[in-house]
């Protein structure tokens, strides 16, 4: 075989290779909902099996779209992991006014919008199953978070 034939059939078949990679790819979109329906508007899901991570920002209606690479790109078949990061939100606080005087330090108060079960892989009890074919919406209800999940740092 010439090698001009040889450099034909190798990219062919490296396209061919390409092509059927990509088709594995499985575009993933879903709504995360309070239980009393309201939208979770702060923070990124988060999908991990092995090796493989993929993050969905949430916006103000509380959907995402799953992406390894970029938004919405999609992920591998395979069993996932789910949990929620980014959930909390930090607040400045102005001076308060003490005994006639101004405090010049400020303070923040951190405040959880989801329970924390729900913020990490180890307590979140969340999966996906990514089968080509299958479902590509993930939809899910969360709790609100526990009042003492509000911290104030100085």
């Amino acid at each position: 075989m010439a090698v001009k034939q040889w450099f034909v059939l190798c990219g062919i078949f490296s396209a061919v290779m390409f092509f059927t990679g990509c088709s594995d790819v499985i575009k993933v979109r879903g709504k995360v909902t309070y239980s009393d329906g309201t939208p979770v508007t702060h923070g990124c899901v988060t999908f991990e099996s092995g090796h493989e991570v993929a993050l969905g920002m949430l916006d103000e209606a509380g959907n995402y779209r799953l992406g390894r690479f970029k938004d919405g790109d999609g992920i591998k078949p395979g069993s996932y992991s789910v949990w929620l990061t980014g959930t909390n939100i930090t607040e400045a606080q102005a001076p308060e006014a003490i005994r006639g005087g101004f405090n010049t330090t400020t303070s923040s108060i951190t405040t959880a919008t989801v329970h924390k079960k729900f913020t990490s892989k180890a307590t979140s009890d969340l999966t996906f199953e990514a089968k080509p074919g299958g479902q590509k919406t993930f939809d899910f209800v969360v709790e609100k978070p526990d009042p003492a999940d509000t911290t104030k740092i100085m």
